[in-house]
């Protein structure tokens, strides 16, 4: 089992949508009173498996209820952490990555507010115009990261 622990600062002037809270269809409400984030997404790539948490677009066809991704609201100069568990035995390196993009008051609703902190409902073109943030692989065998 692989624990990755990450944070993310928003040093940009404007709020940051962090899509790490999973999706509408993932969580309960019982799961949202006591914080707990749905799993990453599950991918594997080659030899490695990347985890990543991000915004779903809408599939087409498209379902009678769609997944609709949520996300947190990270102001100027506030930080978010969270914690990703893997099972990586049979893989040779590892990463994980996350969506981030501009909060857009406009767009974003409120889909429930849990004791950490509200979680916004995002429109499904928010996935064209997020950011991926990866880490570098994680070589297991060596415990270091690839160069590329």
């Amino acid at each position: 089992m692989l624990r990755v622990d990450y944070f993310l600062r928003n040093g940009s002037d404007e709020p940051l949508a962090v899509f790490d809270r999973g999706s509408t269809h993932e969580l309960s409400n019982k799961q949202l009173e006591a914080g707990a984030n749905a799993p990453p997404s599950r991918k594997e790539k080659g030899d490695g498996l990347e985890r990543s948490d991000r915004a779903r677009a809408l599939p087409r066809p498209s379902p009678t209820v769609p997944r609709i991704s949520l996300a947190a609201r990270v102001d100027r100069g506030e930080v978010i952490d969270g914690r990703v568990d893997a099972e990586v035995a049979q893989y040779a390196k590892v990463r994980y990555c996350l969506g981030v993009a501009p909060f857009d008051t406009g767009t974003f609703t409120v889909f429930a507010t849990s004791s950490s902190l509200p979680l916004w409902r995002t429109p499904f073109k928010v996935a064209a115009i997020q950011q991926i943030l990866c880490a570098p692989w994680k070589v297991l065998a060596t415990t270091s990261f690839a160069s590329t």
